[in-house]
């Protein structure tokens, strides 16, 4: 489908002539990042990028289907540039504004609460942004983090691996095209239960001599639609104790170990060492409750290899056992990564059958290209992911 109008803009430069291709990309692993491929016959490298010594900020600015968005970008780098008398051929790599904050401002603090709490105060502390952050569910775990002089990204990647909801789900930190750089902090449960209930993505493909009628092109039809893996490496998943396996607390500065049982059906073992309670919680022992008494809150990570917290981890992992990747997708207006979505392959046989209902966007690739006469296409591309197809 082609855009009504899009523009391309670095610091004030207008470069929309110039862009031959797009491609924008989510992900709840991460943020939003995109690169550019440029045909500059007017030297915008060297006048608007060298004369600057720095890289500059892009606005890129999209309507589709009656909808207009404005998103923006800070250039991180270029690359694959040739170079002739004409003109030059190169990629801008692209990140948001937030991941470029987080990444420089380094945290030195201590904090103390739930974790979403945490990665909130994390977040506003390196960015200055509190409404750019949106908290989509609530963690139970809690306690009190040491910021060891280490970037805000590495310190909300840590408390985020950590974070548990009330269902035993792990977290995502990710980034939506359609939130205009908002970052978003979510389970998996919440992701499961987020369904996108508007459209389908089906295989209801018009025929070639319906498609100058733009209605019967509708959201979310392709016909590309490939199972990536289905339980690949089961046997070092297994291994690795993806599936439950015994679980044995070690706490370093104590003799006893704790032994639990199995969550799910699986024999091997594996230990895992906890961190010193002595960290957080350095009482003297003879100092009894009183006015002069003061508790200290334990670490955040304590309970992060509980029997229950493991689980949470391990279903991160499982999840991906069947990835379904969807090609060509007729773009969907206003769905994006952390969302369900209903697939409808087909009911012509058994196989077919058993890929369809809903998965979570783990992935999308927004691709614009180029197509001559000033009109650019606009395609998406989807990773799917559920525990069992």
């Amino acid at each position: 489908m082609y855009l009504e109008s899009y523009k391309v803009e670095m610091l004030t430069t207008d470069i929309t002539e110039l862009v031959a291709n797009i491609t924008l990309f989510e992900s709840i692993n991460g943020y939003l990042q995109g690169n550019i491929r440029l045909l500059d016959g007017i030297n915008v490298y060297d006048e608007v990028i060298g004369v600057h010594n720095r890289l500059p900020p892009v606005l890129i600015t999209i309507n589709y289907a009656g909808n207009t968005e404005i998103y923006s970008f800070v250039v991180d780098g270029i690359n694959q540039m040739t170079i002739d008398p004409a003109e030059k051929e190169y990629v801008i790599h692209l990140i948001t504004p937030q991941e470029q904050a987080l990444k420089l401002v380094n945290i030195n603090h201590v904090y103390s609460g739930a974790s979403e709490e945490i990665v909130r105060s994390i977040f506003e502390t390196s960015t200055g942004e509190s409404s750019k952050l949106i908290i989509n569910t609530l963690a139970t775990s809690k306690g009190k983090y040491v910021v060891p002089n280490i970037s805000a990204y590495d310190a909300i990647k840590t408390v985020v691996s950590h974070a548990v909801d009330e269902n035993h789900s792990g977290f995502y930190f990710y980034q939506r095209l359609t939130d205009q750089g908002t970052v978003r902090l979510g389970s998996l449960y919440g992701m499961s239960n987020d369904k996108y209930s508007t459209v389908k993505l089906s295989n209801n493909i018009p025929q070639q001599k319906d498609i100058s009628d733009s209605t019967a092109i509708l959201p979310g039809t392709t016909n590309d639609y490939k199972l990536e893996e289905y339980r690949m490496y089961h046997t070092d998943k297994l291994a690795a104790g993806e599936y439950g396996n015994k679980i044995h607390h070690m706490e370093l500065d104590e003799t006893n170990i704790n032994k639990n049982e199995p969550l799910e059906s699986a024999s091997e073992e594996i230990t895992i060492h906890k961190l010193p309670k002595n960290l957080y919680t350095n009482v003297p022992p003879a100092m009894p409750p009183g006015p002069h008494f003061e508790a200290y809150p334990k670490s955040l990570f304590r309970d992060s290899v509980n029997p229950s917290d493991m689980a949470a981890l391990n279903q991160q992992r499982r999840v991906y056992n069947a990835a379904l990747n969807v090609s060509k997708i007729v773009p969907v207006i206003g769905c994006g990564v952390g969302k369900s979505i209903e697939v409808e392959i087909g009911y012509s046989d058994v196989s077919s059958s058993i890929s369809n209902g809903f998965y979570i966007i783990s992935d999308i690739n927004h691709t614009f290209n180029h197509e001559g006469g000033g009109k650019m296409d606009y395609l998406q591309h989807m990773k799917l992911i559920r525990e069992y197809a």
